[in-house]
């Protein structure tokens, strides 16, 4: 958006990105309205193809008054409260209509910084303020990319990395290098308005794991595995970062990493075909939940959504030496978490391996042959990973759930009786509210 200063030079404001809605009144046809707010009154314009939020804002500019306090009506042109989900060029506008507004301003502070151009800028300036860029396909390399983007938006992660940037590009072992080179490629997408080359951690990459560098016989790079991308560079992490740089302290992890990402897992195996062989436990880090995916022709089981294939992966059975039996037996293998992290990263197991024969020399030899399982799985906005965990754990997120339900379900209550008020209900079926916990009520009879 560009607006002339009181020097007549080009002032360009950056806003956020925010999706236009589509609008039936001509492009630059501009609505002349009166904002009503207390005992003042403002002339405005308004433009019929802006979304609510970006039309509150302005209003928020305007007023001072913040964006969720504002209760704008205008019974001519809307009914009830201008909603963000409605859509200004379907309202009723035109040139003197009034609107008002109810709600409390902010103590706005004086402005003390002075006004910059964006064509004054440096790129860095820029990119701090513009949306984060992504980086360049060197060549089947989609698995690198989204996975060193979803690393890149864990704050903490970038703390811990920073220092590492001023390391020169070969010092250091492999390990150190790698994180290094993340850590440039991090810094240098922070600065750049362009798409980036990840090239330095490519090659670092490369060299440190060489099954990162597999060609076709084109000459192209082979397309790998994002999970295994995912579990070599945090391994290489964790072996570097072990001062907790963003976090008060490790809470009882090893590492950065295992802070962030570690899962501790409790694990149990119980002899099936010997009741009297003691259990044995042990306890184990894992970076990953595994939701394993299951379905098709001649499968017993069936995935349909992420929390069946997690509980799937949390059991199995596994065979092992029996002390009293003499003799391999078949255990039961028993997983649960015995301590969450900050942030829970779940593999979606779509490749497997399966038997193939294939001719060599004239002879038929089996061989593995790496498959993909094609079947769709749900997952929530919201995981809960209560069933996950063991009695331990279990237990600490029930008494937080019990201490904080009431004032959860007042704030659900809440919400909901302000949407009735706001859109009354259409003469159809009632829905089931998708709530964990609550009940609809029964449907009535006709």
């Amino acid at each position: 958006r560009t607006s002339a200063s009181a020097s007549g030079k080009a002032e360009k404001s950056i806003e956020p990105w925010s999706p236009r809605t589509p609008c039936a009144v001509p492009c630059g046809v501009m609505v002349q309205a009166k904002l009503k707010w207390q005992k003042q009154k403002f002339e405005i314009e308004i433009d019929p193809a802006v979304s609510v939020a970006e039309f509150k804002a302005s209003v928020f500019s305007l007023t001072g008054v913040p964006v969720d306090r504002q209760k704008l009506t205008c019974p001519k042109a809307w009914k009830g409260q201008l909603g963000d989900g409605m859509n200004l060029a379907e309202c009723k506008l035109k040139d003197g209509i009034t609107i008002m507004l109810i709600g409390s301003a902010d103590v706005m502070a004086a402005q003390t910084a002075a006004v910059q151009f964006i064509e004054d800028m440096k790129e860095e300036e820029v990119a701090a303020v513009s949306l984060p860029v992504g980086f360049r396909n060197l060549g089947n390399t989609c698995y690198m990319n989204s996975t060193l983007q979803c690393l890149r938006f864990v704050p903490e992660l970038q703390e811990g990395l920073r220092p590492f940037a001023r390391l020169p590009a070969t010092a250091g072992e492999g390990n150190e290098r790698l994180t290094a080179a993340l850590s440039r490629t991090f810094d240098g997408m922070g600065k750049s308005t362009q798409p980036f080359h990840p090239t330095e951690f490519w090659s670092t990459l490369k060299l440190i794991y060489p099954q990162f560098g597999q060609t076709t016989p084109q000459g192209m790079p082979m397309q790998q595995d994002a999970e295994e991308l995912y579990s070599s560079t945090t391994s290489a992490l964790a072996s570097t970062l072990k001062d907790p740089t963003g976090l008060p302290d490790l809470g009882g992890a090893q590492n950065l990493v295992d802070a962030l990402f570690g899962l501790e897992m409790e694990e149990s195996l119980t002899c099936d075909e010997s009741p009297d062989e003691p259990t044995s436990t042990r306890k184990e880090i894992s970076r990953k939940l595994v939701c394993n995916i299951q379905g098709g022709g001649g499968s017993a089981a069936h995935v349909d959504h992420l929390h069946e294939g997690v509980m799937l992966g949390l059991k199995g059975t596994i065979e092992k030496n029996s002390e009293l039996l003499g003799r391999n037996a078949l255990w039961t293998r028993t997983q649960r978490i015995n301590r969450l992290p900050r942030i829970v990263c779940v593999q979606f197991m779509r490749f497997y391996w399966k038997e193939a024969r294939v001719l060599e020399e004239g002879r038929e030899v089996v061989r593995g042959q790496k498959c993909k399982i094609m079947r769709p799985v749900s997952f929530p906005e919201v995981l809960d990973v209560y069933n996950f965990c063991n009695d331990r754990v279990q237990g600490l997120l029930k008494a937080n759930r019990d201490r904080h339900g009431d004032e959860i379900m007042g704030d659900l209550l809440k919400k909901q009786a302000g949407a009735a008020e706001e859109e009354p209900p259409a003469a159809s079926a009632p829905q089931a509210m998708d709530v964990e916990g609550v009940t609809p009520p029964a449907a009535a009879e006709p």
